[in-house]
């Protein structure tokens, strides 16, 4: 039997919360490498967008990623739960067809930021 059910959780508090994460760890995967290698952050060392992300992250903070975590977790608690009565979870990887080659170009932090949402994941549907 296949059945539609709601997400136990809103899909922009799990994109807040994984940003907050994903961009803390951006920042912390970089100047390790940086540390590393002796030296600071030079312009050509990373793509423009992340750039972007890196500057953005780098200020971020520390009660910011403990409260993200926690909120992580939480949500992990309630997907999980949700299986109690599902087995199988079947989702879009895209809410559309992948964007053409250059659409999201990284070397232009505009682009990427005119295009992105048009692309996220759409509400998933659960078996």
């Amino acid at each position: 039997m296949v059945a539609e059910t709601t997400a136990p959780y809103r899909p922009d508090d799990v994109a807040r919360t994984s940003g907050v994460l994903m961009g803390a760890d951006l920042v912390a995967q970089i100047d390790a490498r940086l540390a590393l290698l002796g030296r600071p952050l030079a312009d050509d060392d990373i793509e423009p967008f992340t750039r972007v992300l890196y500057d953005t992250n780098r200020a971020l903070p520390a009660a910011d990623v403990s409260r993200a975590l926690r909120r992580a977790q939480e949500i992990g608690w309630r997907v999980g739960a949700a299986f109690a009565a599902y087995d199988v979870l079947l989702s879009p990887t895209l809410a559309w067809p992948t964007p053409r080659l250059g659409v999201l170009d990284t070397a232009d932090p505009e682009s990427v930021y005119r295009h992105a949402s048009v692309y996220s994941a759409s509400p998933a549907s659960t078996t």
